[in-house]
């Protein structure tokens, strides 16, 4: 991830009183999906279990998945339950 997005915005988000930073990464082999919840003096990382995390603001939990189009391209999903 570049350094705008997990440092400049992340701090910006954070002054400006925003409970939840999620942050998506498609660059690699897999794709990187967390979500950052508000604490007492900067984000924390909200913990996965198996595959799923959970949105404080949405009350649901998320997960990103990848799949291939037909050309091969990827595709991607974010499923809520």
């Amino acid at each position: 991830m570049v350094h705008k997005d997990t440092v400049v915005v992340l701090e910006l988000y954070w002054q400006a009183g925003i409970n939840e930073y999620w942050l998506v990464d498609v660059r690699g082999e897999r794709p990187r999906f967390d979500i950052l919840r508000r604490g007492a003096t900067h984000y924390v990382s909200t913990r996965k279990q198996a595959g799923w995390v959970k949105s404080n603001v949405f009350g649901r939990s998320c997960q990103l998945t990848q799949q291939a189009d037909a050309l091969g391209h990827p595709e991607f999903t974010l499923e809520m339950r």
